[in-house]
This record gives structure tokens, C-alpha cells and sequence, in this order.
């Protein structure tokens, strides 16, 4: 009922020339700061210049990267003209990583941490087209599932008094949420009905404390959980087809 709703109100509203169907994507870089989770990053990197520096330890490993955003795509379908209604699929990641070895004596010491973060959801979203459909405001809602896995191999000696201890083994930790955001895109036609352009938006993804098989997130091991939140701002290069109706 309210698709009929829908289509009458838009039929009403706009020319029947007006109507088109848009399909899109569009890369992005998205800017969530992982605090938490950059907090086990610390430690561990604390660990790792201690270990580096050592007299009696042979090799060097790198640092870990804090997380601070990464990649994205989105694909989206529209239908409407100056206002229309669509849904998008949206996929982010994000993660840092480091390995390598340490000896001492004849003893070594295989050493690898690793952290990967995603985020996959679905949204319903309005837009609003200006200026003959160069300038676009959007608003979508939805929900997101997202995931970190960590990986870890860091069994060293227990003399070595390290300053922290990443844990030893494999997790996936798991969380869904509600996903909003807001975003403006600006397009420019190449040829007709075929638009390439740039967007900026605010997303909003707070998923709390994932977990696995029950046992909350707690990578720095100070007993209060390590929350995920893939909220922030984002800019990315977009790409459009429009079919008239």
C-alpha cells in the first residue's frame, strides 16, 4: 500500500519525463577512529619497541598502524526525480597489522598481530535533487552488521618482563546496529544519463562491545570491553546511470 502511495504521490508531483530509475556506486574513505581498539594498538606497539630494543634480542618488527579509517564502496538504486526514494548497500574495512621475527641465542620467536574490521549493512534512503541535478541531499537509515577479527602470535619468554601481553589465538568478534547517515553529492554529466562526481557525509555506527561466542572484546585487557564504532565523516568519488521511466 504505501509503494502505490508512493508511486501516485511522485506521478502527481513530477512530470512523467521526470521519472527515472538511478543506479550507482561509489568509493569512499571513511574517517571512524577505532579508540578503543587503538588503545590495545598502543600497548602492543609499546611492547614491540621494547622487545626492538633489547641488547640480547636479535631483529626488528614494525609497529602497528592505529586505525583511523579505510576503504569503502557503496551501491545504490534510486527511483523519482527532483525527490526520490532508493536503498544502498554499503560495505567498510578497516585494520592494522605487523609480523616478523625476534631471536635470541639459538631460539626464535614468530611474531604476528593482526586486526580486521568490516562493516556490511543495508539502507533505505531519501534524496532530494537541486540545480537540475548537479547538488543532491540525502538521508538513509538502516542496520549494519560488523565484525573484528584478531589474530595473535606473540608467545615470548616470560623473563623478558614485557610492559604487555597481546593475547595468543584467534577471535571473530560479532555486533549489529542501527546505521544512519546524511550526505551531499555533487555530480557533473559526462554524457546523458551518465554522471561522475564527488560526496561527503556524517555516518553514524556505534555497535557497543562485539563479541564472541559471548565473551566481549577486551584486546588491552582492561576488563571493560573494547567498543567498536564505525561513525564519522567520509568523502568518495561517485558514479551514476539514469534511466528515464
Amino acid at each position: 500500500m504505501r509503494t502505490i502511495l508512493l508511486v501516485v504521490l511522485l506521478g502527481v508531483t513530477l512530470p512523467a519525463s521526470a521519472l527515472t530509475l538511478t543506479v550507482g556506486s561509489t568509493g569512499q574513505w571513511h574517517m571512524a577512529v577505532q579508540a578503543d581498539i587503538n588503545t590495545f594498538v598502543i600497548l602492543a606497539n609499546a611492547t614491540i619497541g621494547y622487545v626492538n630494543a633489547r641488547a640480547d634480542v636479535e631483529g626488528s618488527i614494525s609497529l602497528m598502524t592505529p586505525l583511523r579509517g579505510g576503504p569503502g564502496v557503496s551501491l545504490r538504486q534510486s527511483i523519482g526525480g527532483v525527490f526520490s526514494l532508493g536503498g544502498q548497500l554499503l560495505m567498510l574495512r578497516d585494520g592494522t597489522h605487523t609480523s616478523g621475527t625476534w631471536s635470541q641465542g639459538a631460539q626464535s620467536y614468530e611474531v604476528e598481530l593482526d586486526i580486521d574490521v568490516g562493516l556490511l549493512g543495508g539502507l533505505i534512503e531519501v534524496s532530494l535533487a537541486a540545480f537540475d541535478g548537479v547538488v543532491e541531499l540525502s538521508a538513509a537509515g538502516g542496520w549494519a552488521a560488523a565484525w573484528v577479527r584478531y589474530t595473535g602470535a606473540f608467545a615470548l619468554p616470560g623473563g623478558w618482563e614485557l610492559p604487555f601481553q597481546p593475547r595468543t589465538g584467534e577471535a571473530v568478534y560479532r555486533a549489529s546496529s542501527f546505521l544512519g547517515q546524511v550526505a551531499v553529492r555533487v555530480s557533473l554529466p559526462i554524457r546523458p544519463g551518465f554522471n561522475v562526481g564527488t560526496e561527503a557525509g556524517l555516518r553514524y555506527a556505534a555497535f557497543g562491545v562485539p563479541q564472541a561466542e559471548g565473551v566481549a572484546m577486551d584486546l588491552d585487557r582492561d576488563g571493560a570491553g573494547d567498543r567498536l564504532d564505525m561513525s564519522g565523516l567520509w568523502i568518495g568519488l561517485t558514479i551514476s546511470v539514469a534511466f528515464a521511466l
